[in-house]
């Protein structure tokens, strides 16, 4: 019961994020993310929402050695990929430029985060290899 509610209140928290954005977009007629962008203010709830759905899964559904394995390498790499997100996204925006003429700019948009959300894993990998850096990070 308690995660329904959980999820709920994440979708909700979604949806009041988006409305809040759209409205301040319409009032302002600024539809610049700089202006009107709420995401930041309710995000814990869907994290939340993620966090104890994962928990839970893995819980009852252990993963094999080799997926353990590389879990653990990507947690390793979350906190140096983002601090270094900004400069990873600004280095692959030529992505987004590329693909927008051909697709949809969301998938678009999705695509060039990937490519610089690996970007950035493969950057703090090979730092991670340099001796005494890997405690920086």
């Amino acid at each position: 019961k308690n995660f329904l509610i959980l999820w709920g209140v994440a979708i909700l928290s979604i949806a009041l994020t988006c409305y809040m954005t759209h409205y301040r977009c319409a009032v302002t007629n600024n539809w610049k993310e700089t202006n009107c962008s709420f995401l930041s203010h309710l995000i814990f709830f869907p994290a939340m929402a993620v966090f104890f759905t994962a928990r839970l899964w893995f819980t009852r559904h252990a993963p094999g050695p080799k997926l353990s394995k590389v879990i653990s390498t990507l947690g390793g790499l979350t906190f140096g990929i983002y601090l270094i997100e900004r400069i990873c996204r600004m280095e692959t925006q030529k992505i987004y430029f590329l693909l927008e003429p051909y697709i949809h700019p969301f998938p678009a948009c999705f695509i060039w985060i990937l490519c610089a959300c690996l970007f950035g894993g493969v950057c703090i990998f090979v730092l991670k290899l340099i001796p005494g850096f890997k405690k920086w990070i």
